[in-house]
């Protein structure tokens, strides 16, 4: 009966004893819970934030993204799309979407239906959308193909106050995303929204750039087939012209009914013809010497050694670890001009008595030393010496994926160092 199952008054004196500090206890288990949570999701807000400011690569930066977020808000799936253009969705990294995530390539689709009506629904608001019944949102039109997602969170992406793309979670399951779990995403997305666009701008700086240094090695190809076409043009024609016509004053000189004040003219008009076939062969090495083509780098620098040698300007050329395989031609022109242009400059701006050159063949890398005893110049000033040609000689270098270093002090000669990698293109390439 209910006399028997009734508490005594002492059991429920020991009952509400009892419960003052079991509540108290339970309280502050919620209290540290939370205390905890919260300090693990700050911690983790705060190693997102490191690890995304570390770098300028635009996939790591998504794939962190998404290594962090998905533990702040637990989801089946997870992924980043951009923005491409007003039309097309270019999603960039995805995590639970089985076989779709493993492609080495996820292609870009167009914003149709359903994704064109979110998009524009992101870009107005610029705040995170959450969809409790995807089946419902969609209207029959499958977001997932046969991905079972029936909810659905969506975080923009916003820089410089634009919708650049957006972040997205799916669960299997129809339980909402709690508010606390939404701030975090955005909070995170926030972090990483300043990342992915200077990651994003360094992409299209790289891009450029590299599509700069592809045209620039076009043009300086472009450019050294012109030499090369001229320099034969002057050697075969020009020159076969002024040989003949030499030929021609001679036979007239020996002729016994040439007077002797002709004779005189016509052995001027011979030397004239030798000083400009002399000047001929002089520029069509300069615009592309035989020994480049035919024998090699190593053979063309020291026939150019050779040449620019004077009674008052030694210079020596020493090759080392070149044991018969030619380098790339690219490699080689580029070499070339770098070592003719700085041995110009020696010339005309150094004041130099000698001039040494030394280049070394390694298993990574081509390295060149140009070093003179001339007057030098202040280093501070360098950006300003684009008239001794430096700059053309670092992009020639930068073009082979090298380096060029120029070390100057007045009055104590100049240094050029010029490193390149080996392997950086075929043999045949240029």
């Amino acid at each position: 009966n209910q006399a028997e199952r009734a508490f005594d008054q002492e059991a429920v004196k020991q009952l509400i004893a009892f419960a003052a500090p079991a509540a108290t206890a339970l309280n502050n288990a919620q209290l540290y819970q939370a205390e905890t949570s919260a300090r693990q999701i700050a911690e983790a807000l705060s190693t997102a934030a490191q690890e995304l400011t570390q770098t300028l690569d635009l996939e790591h930066v998504f794939n962190t993204l998404l290594d962090h977020i998905r533990w702040v808000v637990p989801s089946d799936t997870a992924g980043v799309t951009l923005l491409a253009d007003e039309n097309r969705l270019a999603v960039r990294a995805l995590r639970g979407y089985g076989i779709w995530a493993d492609r080495e390539e996820i292609p870009t689709f167009p914003t149709t239906g359903i994704t064109d009506s979110l998009i524009q629904r992101l870009k107005t608001n610029r705040r995170s959308l959450t969809i409790p019944y995807i089946s419902d949102f969609t209207t029959g039109e499958d977001l997932h193909g046969s991905d079972p997602i029936r909810t659905w969170l969506v975080v923009p992406i916003v820089a410089s106050e634009k919708v650049i793309g957006l972040v997205e979670f799916g669960r299997v399951g129809q339980e909402p995303f709690p508010p606390e779990q939404i701030q975090w995403a955005e909070a995170m997305v926030a972090q990483a929204a300043v990342a992915i666009q200077n990651a994003w701008l360094f992409e299209h700086v790289r891009y450029n750039s590299e599509r700069l240094q592809t045209l620039a090695r076009k043009l300086v190809e472009i450019q050294e087939n012109e030499r090369y076409t001229i320099a034969r043009e002057l050697h075969d024609e020009a020159g076969q012209a002024l040989s003949s016509m030499k030929i021609n004053l001679g036979q007239l000189e020996q002729d016994p009914e040439c007077p002797p004040h002709l004779r005189q003219r016509l052995q001027d008009l011979k030397d004239v013809a030798d000083n400009v076939l002399e000047e001929l062969h002089r520029l069509a090495m300069d615009l592309r010497p035989v020994a480049l083509d035919r024998l090699g780098l190593v053979a063309a620098l020291e026939q150019l050694a050779h040449n620019m040698n004077t009674d008052w300007l030694s210079i020596r050329f020493k090759a080392i670890g070149f044991t018969g395989e030619r380098l790339p031609k690219d490699m080689e022109t580029a070499i070339y001009r770098i070592v003719q242009e700085a041995l110009t400059n020696v010339v005309r701006h150094a004041h130099a008595s000698s001039v040494g050159i030394l280049i070394e063949k390694g298993d990574e890398q081509v390295k060149v030393f140009i070093e003179d005893d001339g007057i030098g110049f202040d280093s501070e000033l360098l950006e300003d010496q684009d008239h001794l040609g430096l700059v053309g000689m670092s992009e020639r270098a930068e073009m082979l994926g090298g380096t060029l270093t120029i070390e100057s002090s007045s009055g104590k000669g100049t240094s050029i160092i010029v490193e390149v990698p080996v392997d950086h293109s075929d043999p045949d390439s240029g």
